[in-house]
């Protein structure tokens, strides 16, 4: 079985060398904040890059190993559900257990255009 971390620092450096211009923009922030060999950046200077940030989010939603799902319960209210490729609506009565999957929400065409393109510009 293929361990998620090591999956998803493969998919970047493959993308980010194959894209070269991207990786010179991640290089460049980086080395913004590794200013030490000795000294480990802290999360906050690492959460506050954008483009380093903005690349690995893309990867994670190009190659999303961890297929989870997201599980909701609307307590109070009913879920209405448009369907536009139907021309339908649902509704999902309250308290009914509803779940998506990671995957179905990053593989979405009415999201994402070009959804199977590497874009950071998204």
């Amino acid at each position: 079985m293929l361990e998620n971390t090591a999956y998803t620092f493969s998919a970047t450096m493959f993308k980010l060398f194959a894209h070269s211009r991207d990786f010179q923009k991640v290089k460049n922030e980086l080395a913004t904040i590794i200013l030490d060999k000795n000294r480990v950046s802290s999360y906050s200077e690492i959460e506050n890059l954008f483009y380093f940030n903005v690349c690995i989010q893309e990867i994670l939603r190009l190659y999303s190993y961890v297929l989870s799902c997201m599980s909701c319960v609307s307590l109070k209210v009913n879920i209405m559900y448009n369907d536009k490729h139907h021309d339908t609506t649902y509704v999902i009565l309250s308290d009914t257990f509803t779940s998506m999957s990671t995957y179905i929400t990053h593989i979405n065409s009415d999201v994402f255009e070009n959804l199977y393109k590497y874009r950071l510009q998204r």
